[in-house]
């Protein structure tokens, strides 16, 4: 019996001989499992028609990630206005200036 136990502890270990190629590594894993989705709900912080759509349904995507453009034609054009006024603005009060007219508010000593 202590030869049988000797012989099993010391018997050479089984190697399989094989030669090296090149070529693809496949691994497969089969598991069990519950796979849950994530659904949020989006809201812009404006209201406008949309004029692009920058991602297709089931796409993955991250926090911060632009989904689509609105349509901003009536912003632009109320920009382009109010750059207007303070141009207008800022040459009233240069005129002003020039003509010695400008009032400035009270001096402290």
């Amino acid at each position: 019996m202590v030869a049988l136990v000797v012989w099993a502890a010391l018997r050479p270990t089984r190697v399989e001989v094989a030669e090296v190629r090149r070529g693809d590594l496949v691994a497969t894993l089969s598991a069990t499992g519950v796979v849950e989705a994530y659904q949020a709900e989006v809201a812009p912080a404006i209201i406008g028609r949309v004029s692009e759509v920058l991602v297709e349904e089931g796409d993955v995507v991250r926090e911060g990630q632009v989904l689509a453009r609105l349509e901003a034609t009536k912003e632009r054009a109320a920009v382009r206005e109010r750059e207007a006024a303070v141009a207008g603005a800022r040459a009233e009060v240069e005129g002003r200036r020039a003509a010695g007219d400008y009032e400035r508010g009270p001096r402290t000593p």
